[in-house]
């Protein structure tokens, strides 16, 4: 089982407790593959870095092996401003913040609330943190 980020942000737990630490964070847009679940918690292992926590089972939208794979094939398309918003058709807006990724906005199975996106990106094979340096620079 696979999933991606649909919230701004979403805490990466060290253990399936709201009393864990939180280890590190997804971003809107950021995918992952499912190791375990239970009720309340699903363990994760992130694709961007490998890194594995657990998110609250109601904090990602689920997505298919194949999905997963265009996903990780894509160039890096990332948000390029501190706050910015993506926009349903009924013109619902959801904050995202800095480094949210973007690059599965284009795809109609994965996009399923059909989000829109007009703020900066910045686009690349380069490591996350070189292309938010870039967008700075």
């Amino acid at each position: 089982m696979f999933g991606i980020c649909n919230l701004s942000i979403v805490p990466v737990r060290a253990e399936a407790s709201d009393r864990s630490e939180q280890v590190s964070q997804l971003l809107f847009g950021e995918h992952f593959k499912i190791i375990e679940m239970t009720a309340k918690w699903v363990q994760v292992e992130l694709a961007f870095d490998g890194y594995i926590g657990w998110i609250d089972s109601k904090q990602y939208q689920a997505i298919n092996e194949e999905q997963y794979n265009i996903l990780s094939s894509l160039p890096i398309v990332l948000n390029a401003d501190l706050v910015e918003y993506i926009t349903t058709p009924n013109n619902q807006l959801t904050s995202i913040i800095l480094g949210a990724s973007l690059s599965f906005l284009d795809n109609e199975e994965i996009n399923t609330n059909k989000y829109s996106f007009e703020g900066l990106k910045v686009c690349g094979e380069k490591s996350k943190s070189d292309l938010i340096k870039t967008a700075f620079m």
